[in-house]
């Protein structure tokens, strides 16, 4: 999505896994993750897995929030009701580092095979 960091003006407002906020208390994220203080937070315009910086610290946008805002808002995971209602709503820069796909991909194969069956100029001999 963002190939270059992107600075973005958000509202940030905080939300816990009680049930009148997210319809459920397990704390489980839309990515299948446990919500965790200091790195959960939910965007819907945004793809997840992908990391934001707010005030100097990194988050990953593990969950998402359903208000349809894109892009210009996001909420942060907290613990407790009283340190979401003191963090408040507040109107951040934001940094949206480079997205990157993490999903690994894993190779049966020797992983020098490519190598050398790729051009004949490179072949297992000159490796090794």
């Amino acid at each position: 999505m963002f190939n270059i960091p992107t600075l973005l003006l958000v509202i940030c407002t905080a939300y816990t896994p009680a049930f009148d906020e997210c319809g459920k208390t397990d704390g489980i994220t839309a990515s299948g993750h446990p919500a965790i203080q200091g790195v959960t937070v939910a965007c819907d315009g945004l793809p997840l897995g992908t990391e934001v910086v707010i005030d100097g610290h990194s988050y990953i946008i593990q969950d998402r929030f359903g208000g349809g805002y894109g892009k210009t808002k996001i909420d942060i995971f907290m613990n407790t009701k009283a340190e979401a209602f003191r963090f408040g709503r507040q109107t951040k820069i934001v940094e949206v580092k480079p997205y990157v796909e993490t999903k690994a991909t894993f190779c049966t194969k020797d992983w020098s095979e490519g190598l050398y069956q790729t051009s004949e100029l490179l072949r297992r001999d000159y490796l090794f």
